[in-house]
């Protein structure tokens, strides 16, 4: 009983708690995140998602508004739900010695070892330069509608799906181009694909 209760308290407080964007003026808050899903690339440029094996990374909260990036009193930007509430409540934050985590750290959805899978008749191979890992990452960004004049929504809304980049499983090396750096078009993938790694099946 004692549970629920403070239970419902938390939810209490997080209701009761006001945005203001200093810039704009807007109440809407969006937390955004980093998604990364194994994929397969196709000579044809078509690219298959691997397995239901995915990381996050919470990478900032913003206005709704006007965008605007919410950051601390020291300018570092906010990255985890209790800093968020805590800049909200105006309290001082918490030094990451003294909270004993790393929020907004990558956390694997499954702890499974995971096999790397054969290739499939048309598949471009993968090896990563900097560790030798076969397995390609997609890294697209995610918008939540998390925050708005009522407090925290109770039915958060996703939105996006852009890529940001691609990178090694393995060691989270991120494919560059000598041309392009660091790119999200899946056209220019394949063709790096087949000039840096070695598509010999045999």
């Amino acid at each position: 009983m004692e549970e629920k209760n403070a239970t419902g308290e938390l939810e209490q407080q997080q209701q009761e708690l006001t945005f203001e964007c200093p810039k704009c003026g807007g109440k809407a808050i969006y937390e955004h995140e980093v998604n990364y899903e194994n994929i397969y690339v196709f000579e044809n440029g078509e690219i298959e998602i691997g397995d239901d094996r995915w990381e996050s990374e919470k990478v900032k909260y913003s206005c709704g508004e006007c965008s605007w990036t919410i950051v601390d009193e020291d300018n570092c930007i906010i990255r985890d739900e209790p800093s968020l509430i805590r800049w909200l409540r105006k309290e001082p934050k918490i030094a990451r010695d003294e909270r004993g985590e790393d929020h907004g750290e990558v956390k694997w959805e499954s702890d499974q070892q995971y096999d790397i899978p054969y290739l499939q008749p048309g598949q471009l191979r993968f090896v990563c330069p900097n560790c030798g890992g076969e397995q390609l990452d997609a890294g697209y960004y995610t918008a939540t509608y998390v925050f708005d004049q009522d407090g925290f929504v109770e039915y958060p809304k996703t939105y996006g799906g852009d890529y940001k980049h691609f990178r090694c499983n393995a060691c989270r090396w991120i494919v560059e181009d000598e041309e392009y750096g660091q790119f999200n078009d899946p056209e220019i993938l394949v063709p790096w694909l087949k000039a840096n790694c070695d598509q010999n099946r045999d």
